[in-house]
């Protein structure tokens, strides 16, 4: 792993692999006391909570870690589903000797984050989701439609291959132009954010 992203922090924070549920899973820990798990969203990696892991590591144990496919994680064919990235999620926690964590989800860890909170209750001391729609089943949602407007990517990547077709050698191109459209405040992420 990458010393210098360990250097930024002013923090000691360390890189670890680890193979759990059958996937090599690139997590980073930093901080004493209490667990909470960060689960980043589309398409970050844990580098996205970089800035609050120092003040979270003054309380707590923190573990940032890149989901299956993302990162420096392993990128299998299959098991992009919340129930087997949530047991990616399980296993970590085994392999960690962790009974329960508090959970921080944004995005798609969010939707991680709460399949894991109702299919594992007992692994879970907290929740907190940021930036996360949930499918609101049976409830009228009346602003659901333009929510789902703003998510057109989700069906993009969708569509067998077409994605990796249009975007394959482009990434940077098309990650900076989502995040300009789609951030609340673009600046934040600079070309340092693009590279990781």
């Amino acid at each position: 792993m990458d010393s210098k992203h360990i250097a930024d922090f002013g923090t000691p924070f360390s890189h670890h692999m680890a193979r759990v549920n059958g996937v090599r899973l690139h997590y980073v820990t930093g901080g004493k006391g209490p667990p909470v798990v960060l689960l980043h969203g589309w398409p970050q990696t844990w580098w996205e909570w970089r800035r609050i892991m120092p003040t979270l590591a003054e309380q707590f144990t923190v573990i940032a870690l890149d989901l299956r496919g993302f990162g420096d994680s392993e990128k299998p064919e299959s098991g992009y589903d919340v129930a087997t990235l949530g047991a990616d999620l399980v296993a970590l926690l085994d392999h960690l000797w962790l009974g329960a964590a508090r959970l921080a989800g944004h995005d798609l860890g969010g939707w991680v984050a709460y399949a894991f909170a109702r299919l594992h209750t007992d692994r879970v001391e907290r929740l907190a989701l940021a930036d996360t729609p949930l499918p609101l089943f049976g409830v009228d949602a009346p602003m659901w439609p333009e929510i789902e407007k703003r998510l057109w990517h989700l069906r993009f990547f969708q569509v067998p291959h077409l994605a990796e077709a249009l975007i394959g050698g482009r990434e940077r191109l098309f990650l900076d132009w989502f995040f300009r459209q789609s951030a609340y405040d673009p600046s934040t992420i600079g070309p340092a954010d693009l590279d990781e």
